[in-house]
């Protein structure tokens, strides 16, 4: 590596290669290490800076004369720090160099024999034309902050990247390792035995022992040194440690986390990372309501600029730009789940050659049929990372006012080429716009611009959802996918239904950690899917660490359920279970939670403690004599097809069973343990790490703003504080009245004279207009039916009932504790639900 630079030696030997040796015993090597500031290289690199990071999908053979190795004039200097003699081990060599090489601000040191030189000698004596510089071994190992990797001389393509994490282990010894003079480097998803990782252990095979140690030793030291943020033991177990001063924004509802995942994936120069459900779907589908990633949907509405904000669009016109695009598809048990995810496969991949799509799990030869890739996520080049509970998908875009009509006109352009609206122009800062919308002194927060977005919807007349991109509340799951162009269910009977979530985005560090949770993954799904195309698509690097600029005082931390079948780990992870606990064990005024299940409080069938740490915290705080509040949001029937009103629905009632198992039925409910408790939406599923793979942020406060608490001052922390602020406006329907104060989430007037009260009138009005389900007036089936047998307000008196809808405020019901409380709403063993295993519904 010494002469990879073209020097006076390396000219002459190119020229007269045999004169140039017959005189290497007399010559004198050229040093002008002395004429060379370290501080000056540095500057030189700095200023050669011309590889960018998408050089390492195109890695050439290292014997190509185009490989480019080092850059350019930045030299690399060699000098000789230290000699020790050992005369009485080594007779024939007993001189042991140790030699510095410095390249820019990067230093090596080696340890060389004379021998060694000897042999460099004999090397340039039968090798005569020295034009393939650096001399290739059989392989490169390359070590970095976060990771080791190894590159193959013959492709110069990247074999295989291995992770630091907890388990990551250097062995050495043939005990050890299986192999004469050998180095074994392992990590939890890579065992040297194989016994319980799905993937092998990267052997190196060394000439001597003394080789093998000083390998094992270096690579360990510089490990140790630069790796301790993922060898260390983390908060709650999580595999990535608290970031501090990250820069981070809510989302409340979808169109405003579309609108900025647009704006993101226009400013992406390099990589852009997808994990979620894709669906198609045709003109005899009514859209099922469990979520899934759809390429045609359109991330900014109204539609006004043509197809140049739908997904795929998007993505292609990235791709041809050379951005390379990696999504990783749920691969759905096609019986069960239609979620057809091969068309999409196919789809994304037909749009252009740098768009890799990979589906995960192969079924068949695993044992990953109950669970599911729950994951969504986007991350553009490795700096930004989005990431909640919000699929882009149909039916999950929706802003604050929850529409049930949307009945304007629709104009939509010819799928052709990507138009570009002519208002639309590039910024050359790549995601700059997003960094000025994290560093705005309001963390979070776009109601402002759903109220724009509101004006410009009625300005146009524009539908905000195309025909079939929207969701209606369906009998039947039905899955067919074909086309996106019908409009098969009229607008002006059958509403839309609303669609109520939360997505946060991150910056810097905390989205290397996301972005290294989807390298693990593609990684391991590459490896372990040998037999398919996903062979041919590389393996995908980490980024080094790098600090964000202006960062507000936020710390944030990861935590997924990180399971075998995913990921390839030989341990799982429940840091997002343990985050859960440690916050509610932790918190001092109140608990406000917002999820789709509550099935929690651990026995022989359910394993997660949610239920049981809400329950202990309210105790302590009774033993203590102090105020404390949990609030709890969930919707009052779950997410599955069928018609509970008829006696259907056995998802349904499934969910429901072990939802009011929690609440209030069975010995082990809170409300027998405790009488008067919320509800939440919690699930063995996504908590134990070992079913659904999940991903989670936990963001704290270390900025803080004032507020009131329990009728005192207090100090909140600004990001929670505006979300918990929006979330509270929305479903209390004060969006635009501020006369309604809010802001002391303990105090008795706020909770009985405001939550309490709107949740009960809201409730009243609803269940007098449409006789809605679930109600405490139906016991039973028999009651059900003659519930159901009679007429509703809506349809008797229509214009009383309108009149009656004008009290209603927000969203904000009371939970009906008794319906169906004298029936088992488990499905029976005839039924498809009720031969699967529990496990498929905890």
């Amino acid at each position: 590596m010494a002469v990879c630079q073209k020097s006076p030696c390396l000219k002459r030997l190119v020229s007269d290669p045999s004169g140039f040796t017959a005189s290497l015993d007399h010559y004198n090597l050229q040093d002008n290490a002395e004429d060379q500031d370290v501080d000056q290289c540095y500057a030189k690199m700095q200023e050669s800076r011309n590889h960018t990071f998408q050089s390492i999908y195109s890695f050439l053979p290292f014997k190509s004369l185009d490989c480019k190795v080092f850059l350019d004039d930045v030299p690399i200097l060699l000098q000789v720090t230290e000699v020790e003699r050992l005369t009485h081990t080594r007779v024939l060599n007993p001189n042991l160099y140790t030699i510095e090489l410095i390249y820019g601000n990067f230093t090596w040191k080696i340890k060389r024999r004379f021998k060694h030189f000897q042999m460099l000698h004999q090397e340039l004596l039968k090798f005569k034309a020295l034009l393939k510089i650096p001399l290739p071994s059989r392989i490169w190992l390359v070590v970095k902050d976060s990771f080791v990797l190894y590159m193959k001389p013959k492709d110069g393509q990247v074999g295989t990247v291995i992770l630091y994490d907890k388990g990551f282990h250097i062995k050495t010894g043939t005990e050890e390792t299986g192999v004469r003079h050998g180095v074994t480097i392992e990590n939890l998803c890579r065992h040297v035995y194989q016994t319980i990782s799905l993937l092998e252990a990267l052997t190196i095979k060394c000439s001597t022992y003394r080789q093998a140690r000083w390998w094992g030793h270096s690579v360990d030291e510089f490990v140790q040194r630069f790796g301790q943020d993922f060898l260390r033991e983390n908060r709650h177990g999580s595999f990535a440690p608290v970031r501090e001063n990250t820069k981070a924004q809510w989302f409340v509802n979808a169109a405003g986390y579309f609108d900025a995942i647009a704006d993101a994936l226009e400013g992406a120069k390099e990589e852009i990372f997808i994990t979620a459900w894709w669906y198609r779907l045709d003109s005899a589908s009514v859209i099922p309501l469990v979520p899934r990633l759809s390429p045609e949907i359109f991330l900014k509405r109204p539609v006004v600029d043509g197809n140049t904000w739908r997904l795929d669009h998007i993505l292609k016109r990235k791709a041809e730009q050379g951005v390379k695009v990696f999504v990783l598809l749920y691969k759905e048990v096609e019986v069960i789940l239609g979620l057809n995810s091969e068309y999409t496969k196919k789809t994304l991949i037909g749009l252009h050659s740098n768009i890799m799509v990979i589906r995960h799990p192969d079924h068949v030869p695993s044992t990953s049929l109950l669970w599911a890739h729950h994951e969504k996520l986007v991350v553009i080049d490795q700096s930004l990372a989005f990431l909640g509970g919000i699929d882009l998908a149909y039916g999950r875009w929706d802003d604050s006012q929850h529409r049930l009509t949307d009945v304007g006109s629709v104009r939509r352009s010819p799928q052709t080429s990507p138009t570009v609206s002519p208002n639309l122009t590039r910024d050359p800062g790549g995601m700059s716009e997003m960094d000025k919308k994290l560093e705005k002194d309001e963390l979070g927060g776009e109601a402002a611009g759903e109220t724009c977005f509101i004006e410009e919807h009625a300005e146009t007349n524009s539908k905000l959802t195309l025909p079939v991109n929207r969701i209606y509340i369906a009998a039947e799951d039905q899955s067919n996918s074909e086309g996106t162009e019908f409009n098969f269910i009229d607008r002006y009977k059958t509403p839309r239904m609303p669609w109520h979530d939360i997505g946060v985005v991150v910056h810097g560090k905390a989205a290397r950690d996301i972005a290294r949770h989807f390298i693990q993954r593609w990684n391991f799904t590459k490896l372990v899917k040998k037999r398919s195309g996903a062979t041919c698509y590389p393996c995908l690097v980490p980024k080094s660490l790098c600090e964000p600029s202006k960062p507000p005082k936020l710390w944030a931390k990861h935590t997924q359920a990180r399971v075998q079948w995913s990921i390839g780990t030989k341990v799982h992870e429940e840091s997002i279970h343990l985050a859960y606990i440690s916050a509610i064990q932790n918190s001092k005024h109140f608990i406000y939670i917002e999820n789709q299940f509550f099935i929690s409080c651990s026995d022989r069938t359910i394993h997660n403690s949610i239920g049981d740490a809400l329950t202990e915290r309210i105790l302590r705080a009774y033993r203590e004599r102090k105020k404390f509040r949990v609030y709890v949001v969930m919707p009052l029937l779950p997410g599955f097809e069928g018609d509970i009103s008829s006696g259907g629905g056995q998802a349904i009632k499934a969910i429901m069973h072990f939802n009011y198992r929690t609440m209030c039925r069975g010995e082990h409910s809170i409300i027998d343990r405790l009488k008067h408790v919320c509800s939440a939406n919690i699930n063995d599923r996504s908590m134990l790490g070992k079913r659904d793979s999940e991903i989670a942020v936990v963001v704290e406060d270390t900025e803080v703003q004032d507020s009131r608490m329990d009728g005192e001052n207090y100090q909140a922390g600004r990001f929670a504080l505006s979300l918990r602020m929006e979330c509270f406006r929305i479903v209390l329907g004060l969006l635009g009245d501020c006369s309604v104060d809010i802001s002391d989430p303990i105090s008795d007037r706020f909770y009985k004279e405001i939550w309490m009260v709107t949740a009960a009138i809201n409730a009243s009005v609803y269940d007098k207009v449409f006789r809605c389900l679930p109600t405490d007036a139906v016991l039973n089936y028999k009651i059900l039916k003659e519930y159901m047998s009679r007429s509703c307000m809506a349809t008797e008196d229509p214009t009383q009932a309108c009149a009656e809808l004008k009290k209603v405020h927000g969203f904000l019901v009371q939970f009906p504790f008794y319906f169906l409380s004298e029936e088992n709403l488990f499905p029976s063993l005839n039924s498809k639900e009720g031969i699967m295993p529990i496990e498929l519904w905890t």
